[in-house]
């Protein structure tokens, strides 16, 4: 339950400070990229129906109907980037390795696991980003106002899940 809770306030936590930035940040929005997100969008939409069985072909996927979200997304993208470029934010090496370990622990041969991620630089690559992402979070805490809250466990998790 404790590892479960930690994750949820991670994950939570992630959220807020990124619905903060998007919020409180206007900048113009190239239409390309919008429009590029809208459609990946309208396809994983798909692809997650079909996965459930669905069959999609014929079914009307408007894009328009994904612009608000695809929008806000390229808003993220562009400002976590600019956060990253303005304050030369670089994957922690120690903090990738507590990551990949802390997936190995799961394990039942945690050194294989380990072993794999390194030498596979494609999920080095995605740990690396969650890492950044992290860095990211932190460094928007660092300048923000921080309201703290108490909340129950299934207050946590549930707001999570939503």
């Amino acid at each position: 339950m404790e590892r479960e809770l930690k994750s949820a306030l991670k994950t939570l936590n992630k959220r807020k400070a990124m619905d903060s930035i998007a919020e409180n940040n206007d900048i113009a929005l190239p239409s390309a990229p919008v429009e590029r997100e809208a459609q990946y969008l309208v396809e994983q939409a798909k692809n997650n129906l079909r996965n459930q069985g669905v069959n999609v072909e014929g079914l009307p996927f408007n894009p328009d109907n994904f612009k608000d979200n695809a929008e806000k997304r390229v808003k993220l993208s562009l400002l976590i980037g600019k956060i990253i470029s303005d304050n030369e934010i670089r994957p922690d090496e120690d903090r990738v390795k507590e990551a990949i370990d802390a997936i190995a622990a799961s394990y039942e041969d945690p050194e294989e696991v380990v072993t794999f991620y390194m030498n596979n630089q494609e999920r080095l690559s995605e740990i690396q980003m969650t890492v950044v992402e992290d860095m990211v979070v932190e460094w928007i805490y660092d300048h923000v106002k921080v309201e703290e809250s108490t909340s129950t466990f299934s207050d946590v998790v549930n707001a999570v899940s939503n």
